[in-house]
């Protein structure tokens, strides 16, 4: 009751809360106006995240089948592995790649020695200097060929990366 006598009591208040014409109704933005999102490296940074974290999780997943009780088939664990690394590198790659602005859209685009170059240190930085020394107590007997092939993973991808 109180709140129907306040509705027909004060009817001015309902006026006050309208929005005005101008906000009324949802418009489309024109593709003139629209933000343009400045050109990053989000695309290469995904594809070399992919390459070089699909390579650390096949030699964590095969290491650790290996050390299990047995089993002589670790393929299927190493790939499965290397797909979770894959989807893992891909988002942590496009997430900082896309933070650094380029000049122009692909911007390995053409320059494939470039991109090579910055794979393979991509891949000797993660693989010996933070797997190999930060993640495990100093590199062993199987971390130059963890550290090799993701060096060299990482320029394939660069190099095609930019073709």
């Amino acid at each position: 009751m109180p709140i129907l006598l306040a509705v027909i009591a004060a009817p001015a208040t309902g006026v006050a809360q309208r929005l005005p014409g101008r906000f009324h109704g949802a418009r489309v933005m024109p593709s003139d106006s629209a933000r343009a999102f400045q050109p990053s490296y989000w695309f290469e940074g995904a594809l070399i995240g992919s390459a070089v974290l699909g390579t650390t999780g096949f030699f964590i997943a095969a290491g650790l089948c290996g050390m299990g009780d047995g089993e002589d088939n670790c393929h299927s664990a190493a790939f499965a592995g290397a797909g979770a690394g894959v989807a893992v590198g891909a988002a942590m790659g496009a997430l900082v790649g896309g933070l650094l602005q380029a000049k122009r859209p692909r911007p390995m685009k053409g320059r494939p020695l470039r991109a090579a170059v910055i794979g393979a240190l991509v891949g000797v930085l993660w693989s010996e200097g933070f797997v190999c020394h930060t993640l495990s107590s100093g590199c062993g007997s199987e971390e130059p060929a963890f550290g090799i092939s993701s060096a060299a993973i990482g320029a394939l991808t660069g190099w095609l990366l930019a073709q």
